[in-house]
């Protein structure tokens, strides 16, 4: 497993003590999801407002909304019961706005994604 800076260890403990699992990603920095619904999410830590994407993420992450992956960023800054809202908001956008054949493939990817992600939990 990649080594965590503090902010990223700082914001894997807000995740998991709201009952996610949080995996070190690298880019975005985790996957999160939920190990009961396996709902998950894609985030990106920053520290503070001041802290900006990447030209790569600020490309990236709305083509990922746009395909109805849930993608967010949360700031440490900002306290975490906000943070934990943004991501569960993402997740029921981006379900909310889906046909029947796509939400029953996206279940389908979403249960895969929860395998993979299980073997790597660390």
């Amino acid at each position: 497993m990649a080594k965590l800076v503090k902010s990223e260890e700082k914001a894997k403990k807000m995740l998991e003590g709201a009952g996610w699992k949080a995996v070190k990603a690298g880019w975005p920095d985790f996957i999160v999801y939920n190990p009961e619904t396996l709902d998950f999410c894609f985030v990106e830590v920053k520290r503070t407002w001041n802290d900006r994407l990447t030209p790569n993420q600020s490309t990236t992450f709305p083509l990922l909304r746009k395909l109805k992956i849930p993608t967010v960023t949360v700031f440490l800054e900002v306290d975490d019961k906000h943070n934990i809202e943004t991501i569960r908001e993402a997740i029921k956008e981006s379900w909310m706005f889906m046909n029947k054949k796509d939400f029953e493939a996206f279940k389908e990817i979403k249960n895969k994604l929860a395998g993979i992600l299980h073997q790597y939990e660390g």
